[in-house]
């Protein structure tokens, strides 16, 4: 077993860029030099190369020649989130990278590394687990990571359906406690929360985990999975701090220094903004027509950075004002911004796994959460838009899908549909993971929490129609429209149109007929008149289904009002 605690502090001030990887080798470099002009120079710079087919791992082997404060580690395709999962793992001072810089350097003097022939530690008893597997199972299918305190075990699907494929999303290291009480475990599980999963996840590198990864002499390391979120979630090097970065984008000359002056002692997060320069796709007209500019108002809000810093002139804000300010704009964090180690050590969070949107959920739970937030400004970071990255799919004809989607391919016809459709279930599950994850926090006022919920309301506004519409063809083999279900905000918010709430009060099976006549009204018909006509039949039913509901309980009002006048009346 590795010592997890030994020489934890790390180095003072260091900042970790981590970078996911995938086929970008028309901008990589162009990064990999904005990065590598920083003025802050006490960097360690960690490139995920995420399955990728062209060469960007021989422009990233080709940097690391230059400088040796690059790390590189090559993994399976697995998505942007569970890159920058396996970078966090892997920022310089933490257990797995001291153990795999040991690896290394037996690997260079020829020497066989003991920390791959060490045996485990096992449990000292059996016990049995969240049923139906057993330690033992677990063991026969190289499931288990055994720690002297901890009992690993296969994980339970948080959805009916198997979102992710066939196999599980995760395992969990459990106390002898937690094991007795199966229910509370199960609930743990049940809810769609990573937070809380992240808090059963193993903290210890082993040698078992150490086996996944393998030297290559050309000087980086391959991972076997394309995942490690199930297997390992570390305490980091406290007084360091990450900065995700994208492969395709440039960093300002001053963004890490800028980023560290903002980063006092009590700070645990800086948010700075970005610019977005567009490159082979076509820059967005400005709204001319009335009816451009409603659309462009109600889509393009104004970024939650700026919002906030209207509020906060000087930037200092925590979770709950953060909220508050930033309104009916949503909340994210990814690459555009500093985080200390210390405090997602204390929150114990890391990036949604196989999800697109990861940024979403992540960005609003670390902040929501957070006590010292400083945001800055200056935009430090140039986003790239290209037509052929995950955000333009919907522009493109022909588009590749990872193997995390091939089970899609039995419900979908096209490679599109299957991107589609997964991006609206992400949106939804983000969302849920927000609110599930949020809404008790004690640190978020009321006044945060509404605005919380209105932000989320805006971010499903167009999207609820849509789970709607797969549901009655037959094809939300994700549940979409379950998830509905658990977002009560969702009816009363004024954020969705009138439409969109009639559906939420009629409830799925109504719902879905109605819609099916306001999907007639609109594709069927073709002149103005019958369209109309056709939307206030449907307006119309809709109506006659209320006020039936409504005086079934007028009724029940009034007899239970004629049962309490009978007993008052039977009294002496």
């Amino acid at each position: 077993m590795i010592d997890n605690t030994k020489d934890l502090e790390g180095e003072e001030g260091l900042v970790s860029i981590i970078i996911p990887v995938y086929n970008v080798e028309k901008y990589l470099k162009t990064a990999l030099d904005s990065v590598l002009n920083q003025s802050y120079e006490k960097l360690d710079i960690i490139l995920v190369v995420d399955g990728s087919t062209d060469k960007s791992l021989d422009i990233a082997l080709e940097y690391a020649k230059k400088d040796r404060r690059i790390f590189i580690v090559e993994k399976l395709n697995g998505g942007l989130s569970t890159a920058r999962n396996l970078g966090t793992e892997l920022v310089k001072n933490s257990p797995l990278r001291k153990a795999l810089e040991s690896i290394k350097e037996d690997s260079n003097k020829g020497t066989k590394n003991a920390l791959l022939t060490s045996n485990y530690i096992k449990p000292k008893q059996i016990a049995m687990c969240a049923y139906p597997y057993s330690l033992k199972y677990a063991k026969l299918q190289g499931y288990l990571y055994p720690s002297a305190k901890n009992y690993f075990v296969n994980a339970i699907f948080p959805f009916k359906s198997q979102v992710f494929g066939e196999k599980p999303i995760f395992i969990g290291s459990f106390s002898k406690n937690e094991l007795k009480k199966r229910a509370r475990l199960f609930d743990a599980f049940k809810k769609q929360n990573l937070h809380r999963l992240l808090n059963l996840t193993p903290k210890v590198v082993d040698d078992s985990l150490l086996s996944h990864f393998e030297y290559d002499k050309r000087g980086f390391f391959r991972f076997s999975l394309n995942d490690i979120t199930q297997l390992l979630r570390q305490d980091l090097p406290p007084k360091q701090f990450i900065h995700y970065f994208d492969s395709d984008d440039f960093m300002q000359r001053l963004c890490i220094q800028s980023c560290i002056n903002a980063m006092e002692k009590d700070t645990e997060v800086v948010v700075h903004h970005y610019s977005i320069f567009y490159d082979g796709v076509g820059v967005p007209l400005p709204p001319r027509t009335k009816e451009q500019k409603k659309w462009h108002a109600k889509h393009h809000k104004p970024h939650y950075i700026e919002n906030v810093l209207k509020e906060y002139e000087d930037g200092r804000v925590d979770g709950s004002k953060l909220f508050k300010a930033a309104n009916i704009s949503p909340i994210n964090f990814g690459w555009h911004g500093m985080v200390s180690n210390s405090y997602l050590n204390k929150i114990a969070l890391r990036f949604t796994p196989f999800l697109d949107m990861e940024d979403l959920n992540f960005g609003m739970l670390l902040l929501g959460k957070a006590k010292a937030i400083k945001v800055l400004k200056d935009k430090l970071v140039a986003y790239r838009v290209r037509k052929d990255s995950i955000s333009n799919y919907a522009r493109e004809k022909k588009i590749n899908i990872p193997q995390s989607l091939e089970y899609l391919k039995s419900h979908f016809k096209s490679n599109q549909n299957i991107r589609t459709y997964f991006n609206l279930f992400c949106h939804f599950f983000a969302v849920l993971d927000i609110y599930l994850s949020l809404k008790r926090l004690n640190s978020l006022d009321k006044k945060a929490k509404k605005s919380l919920e209105t932000q989320l309301t805006y971010i499903l506004q167009e999207r609820v129609e849509m789970a709607f519409y797969y549901d009655r063809k037959g094809k939300d083999p994700l549940k979409c429209l379950l998830i509905v279900q658990h977002l009560p905000f969702l009816m009363g918010n004024k954020v969705l149109d009138s439409n969109t709430r009639m559906l939420l009060r009629l409830g799925m099976k109504n719902g879905s007929f109605v819609i099916k006549l306001l999907n007639f009204a609109f594709l069927s018909v073709n002149t103005t008149f019958w369209r109309r006509t056709a939307y206030i039949v449907a307006r119309s039913i809709y109506i006659a289904i209320g006020l039936k509901k409504l005086r079934m309980r007028l009724a029940k009002k009034a007899d239970i009002k004629e049962i309490k006048k009978n007993l008052n009346s039977k009294k002496p």
